[in-house]
């Protein structure tokens, strides 16, 4: 049970009971996979019980359970001959696969703003002697949703703090100034406006002291 080198069993295994199987349901499945890779084609409650402890009865039971609920299928070929098949079974793990892998990537890609912004976060509050404020926290946010890389906002917080100037709207000035540098050393020209908001220090210093006086 593979699809696109993607091992289905170890997916069904990790999935069965958040799908709605229990352990019978499950053995079931994987017999019937391991009987398909043996060769066999038809594939009924007397063949599977000889497999297991479960009683053709209760297979039974099982198989038109999971016929219903189009888990498998049983298809006719043109010689008339009826076979089991798993299609629909490794469709829905392949979209459960891939749903897992999506979220596991959306985690980590979170994980790893996080982690930015714990490293921005501990520059800033070393260059300004403080603690920062919400406002000011989220920034660092908004930086990096801008595209800024961790490395460009460091260097321009390096690069304001040597000048003295430890404001967040020098910082914003300077990430704007890089851009467009960068701009300039590769086409020449750059379509980057220094008309920066002016309000960023204002609106900030406002946060910061309603901030400070919850305190």
């Amino acid at each position: 049970m593979k699809n696109s080198g993607i091992d289905l069993r170890y997916v069904l295994i990790a999935n069965y009971k958040k799908m709605g199987f229990d352990e019978s349901t499950l053995a079931v499945l994987l017999v019937i996979d391991q009987l398909l890779s043996e060769g066999n084609s038809f594939i009924d409650a007397e063949l599977l019980a000889l497999r297991m402890s479960l009683k053709a009865e209760e297979i039974d039971k099982i198989l038109t359970k999971l016929l219903k609920n189009k888990i498998i299928s049983y298809e006719v070929d043109k010689s008339k001959k009826v076979s089991v098949s798993l299609s629909p079974l490794e469709n829905l793990l392949t979209k459960q696969y891939q749903k897992s892998l999506a979220k596991a990537n959306a985690e980590e890609s979170e994980e790893e703003v996080a982690n930015k912004v714990h490293n921005i976060y501990a520059e800033f509050e070393k260059y300004f002697q403080r603690s920062l404020s919400p406002i000011e926290y989220q920034k660092i946010y908004d930086w990096l949703d801008m595209g800024y890389s961790e490395e460009m906002i460091l260097t321009a917080l390096k690069e304001v703090a040597s000048s003295k100037r430890r404001s967040f709207n020098a910082v914003d000035k300077k990430l704007l100034s890089m851009v467009a540098r960068e701009d300039v050393d590769k086409e020449g020209y750059t379509t980057i406006s220094h008309n920066w908001d002016k309000n960023i220090e204002e609106t900030i210093k406002i946060a910061k002291a309603k901030w400070l006086d919850d305190d």
